[in-house]
């Protein structure tokens, strides 16, 4: 029987990484991302978005008038609407789920066919799937 070492084991972490970054999912994902970023009135809207959201969070710690918090959010959904309304944003989005789903079935495949023979913790959906980076579960999000 073959054992391997730790440093193995990360290395060929690595080279299934290299797999996914490689995969049409993730190329479609790239690809989306361009288009993204070429898009001046997508840009223009996601400015909007930030800053919005910025306005909201900050009327509500200041405690402001529900009137200007619920303006504030209106404005909010109203650019939302209108984002997702523009078909490469929403071939964005699937994009990024393809690639969020590619990684959390190989970390499921990886965890259920230890788990039967050694005590690992299973999560039972675990994150919230986002994968934003947040790496609280030890997955960085792919390039």
């Amino acid at each position: 029987m073959r054992c391997d070492t730790a440093e193995e084991i990360r290395q060929r972490a690595q080279i299934l990484a290299q797999m996914i970054r490689e995969s049409e999912e993730a190329a479609r994902y790239r690809a989306c991302r361009q288009k993204i970023a070429r898009n001046g009135e997508v840009q223009s809207l996601l400015k909007s978005q930030k800053r919005l959201q910025m306005s909201v969070s900050a009327l509500k710690m200041r405690c402001a008038p529900v009137e200007k918090i619920r303006a504030a959010e209106r404005a909010l959904a109203e650019v939302e609407e209108r984002l997702r309304a523009i078909p490469v944003v929403g071939q964005y989005q699937a994009a990024q789920e393809e690639v969020n789903l590619l990684v959390q079935g190989v970390a499921e495949i990886i965890a259920h066919t230890i788990s039967s023979r050694l005590p690992v913790e299973v999560s039972a959906g675990g994150c919230s799937g986002g994968c934003g980076g947040c790496t609280t579960c030890g997955v960085q999000p792919v390039p």
